[in-house]
């Protein structure tokens, strides 16, 4: 995610490397500041099935440097094939605000899965209050698939039901929405976000990954009021009073 104020800007990358050995997820992430301003109080979360782990936290990350981390976590039991691990950069502003950047990767239980058969794409989406995030799935395979599709997104963004099952027939696609809100984004950010879908077939866990982004804009309300209406309100006082003194000259 990065976000910009005036000339300054932070904008966190981050690589993820998961490589599983006798059971255990041995990670290695580097987290890089490629923008201009200081990055404080960074801390990665780990989201793995339904664990979730923190690293240690990182007082600065000055423009231009990277940390690196590294966590041993458990693979539990489960089936072969491909499963999702989200990491989240959560960082501060030099005012403290904070902020939080997403990174998506898949990790091989036992063995690699044969290629999944669904792939798709999203929409671009801008908001400032509220939005709308659609998301287009194709199955490519010749049966029919009952897939969980997670939409991840900072904390900053709110989804208001950020998982759904749905059903994709043989060779055809299917839309899916998420209604988005802005809980604390600050406007002229733009924030990465990631659709997972996960279904299984004959004993093996297939996992696909969609990015997309949402652009923050300014909001256009004045006092929870869209500026449009304010400002006829505005240009119809100004009439009204406008015709009341000439009413009162005559």
């Amino acid at each position: 995610m990065a976000h910009s104020s005036f000339a300054s800007f932070i904008s966190i990358r981050t690589t993820t490397r998961a490589p599983v050995e006798e059971n255990r997820i041995n990670l290695e992430i580097s987290m890089a500041n490629r923008g201009d301003e200081a990055a404080y109080n960074l801390q990665a979360e780990i989201v793995f099935e339904k664990e979730t782990y923190f690293t240690a936290r990182t007082a600065q990350l000055d423009p231009d440097q990277t940390i690196s981390f590294t966590r041993s976590i458990e693979m539990p039991p489960s089936k072969r094939g491909e499963y999702p691990l989200v990491v989240v950069a959560h960082y501060t502003d030099a005012n403290q605000y904070p902020f939080s950047a997403l990174s998506c990767i898949t990790v091989s239980n036992k063995s690699d899965a044969p290629p999944s058969d669904l792939f798709g794409n999203m929409d671009a989406v801008s908001l400032s209050t509220t939005g709308r995030v659609v998301l287009t799935v194709n199955n490519k395979g010749e049966k029919d698939l009952s897939t969980s599709i997670r939409l991840f997104a900072p904390g900053e963004l709110k989804i208001i039901t950020p998982r759904k099952q749905v059903s994709i027939p043989a060779g055809s696609q299917k839309k899916i929405s998420f209604d988005t809100e802005n809980f604390s984004a600050l406007g002229g950010s733009t924030y990465q976000i990631y659709a997972v879908a996960e279904y299984e077939t004959e004993g093996v866990h297939h996992t696909g990954i969609i990015p997309g982004s949402i652009a923050v804009t300014e909001s256009r309300d004045i006092a929870g009021i869209h500026r449009t209406v304010v400002l006829t309100i505005l240009i119809l006082c100004t009439l009204i009073f406008a015709a009341a003194q000439y009413i009162k000259r005559k």
